[in-house]
């Protein structure tokens, strides 16, 4: 599942970038809206579900409320979306925020997962998440989210590159080139699991060397947080590129990142953390 994020601070702006993924044939299915403005969730439910086949005519605009311990009520308009939120869908169609459950514990670790999205929405912000097993899909949904969240137009055509080593108590991953939809993300996501199956739970991320970052990229980034939570580990990004780091500053996931300048001072927290 490939899977892209966009952060968007209006709506006009969000309900832009909604608009153009439909031009560019992305179903309406596969695009996830997330908000704490129930007019903004009302609003662009106006674009997507009268695409949908389940729309019926004359039927309100309708959303869900995931409840996420730390933030409250979400509201999402589209697919679920509660595996990278960890935390439990209230009955669809929920009218009003004020009307929907309480947020209920979550399991060890799913605060620290839906943390990407909490600044985000605790600031204003609106979140589109594009998932898709289609490769036409998600290029179209990559190309619209790149240009209208992130600013970035074209990937340089570089190779890229990825290197492990172990060191006692964690393992380096080096990463160069780019982390995007048409290279990178798949090694990204192999290298992480590899390491997770062979019982390797710190993993530091190297970014030294990686030159490009778009929205696939940072969708990886985010599934890659989770994955290794999930696990019981910690997952570190050590000293991103200065073109990489606007872009997690742009998306405020870099005050989400465990985020070390260089590899000393990394390798000196997954110590600290390793000892007893």
């Amino acid at each position: 599942m490939k899977t892209s994020v966009g952060v968007f601070s209006t709506r006009d702006r969000a309900e832009e970038a909604v608009r153009a993924l439909l031009k560019s044939k992305v179903p309406p299915e596969r695009i996830t809206f997330l908000t704490l403005s129930e007019p903004d969730a009302r609003s662009v439910a106006e674009y997507l579900q009268p695409q949908s086949a389940q729309f019926r005519a004359g039927a309100p605009a309708r959303f869900s409320a995931l409840s996420i311990h730390g933030i409250g009520p979400v509201l999402v308009q589209g697919p679920d979306v509660s595996d990278i939120f960890a935390g439990p869908i209230a009955p669809a169609g929920t009218p009003s925020p004020s009307e929907t459950p309480p947020p209920t514990s979550s399991s060890q670790g799913s605060d620290d997962d839906a943390s990407f999205f909490r600044r985000m929405l605790m600031d204003g912000c609106s979140v589109i998440v594009v998932r898709s097993n289609s490769s036409q899909i998600a290029a179209a949904a990559c190309e619209v989210l790149d240009r209208l969240s992130l600013g970035i137009r074209k990937a340089p055509s570089v190779k890229s590159g990825v290197t492990v080593r172990q060191i006692p108590g964690a393992a380096i991953a080096t990463f160069s080139g780019k982390l995007a939809l048409d290279d990178g993300c798949r090694q990204l996501r192999e290298t992480v699991h590899a390491l997770l199956e062979g019982g390797q739970h710190r993993i530091l991320l190297n970014l030294e060397g990686l030159n490009f970052l778009d929205s696939a990229g940072l969708g990886e980034l985010v599934r890659t947080h989770v994955a290794v939570r999930a696990r019981g580990g910690r997952l570190t990004l050590i000293n991103p590129a200065p073109n990489v780091r606007q872009l997690l500053r742009i998306t405020k996931v870099d005050q989400v990142f465990d985020i070390a300048p260089d590899e000393l001072t990394a390798i000196n927290r997954a110590a600290t953390a390793n000892a007893p």
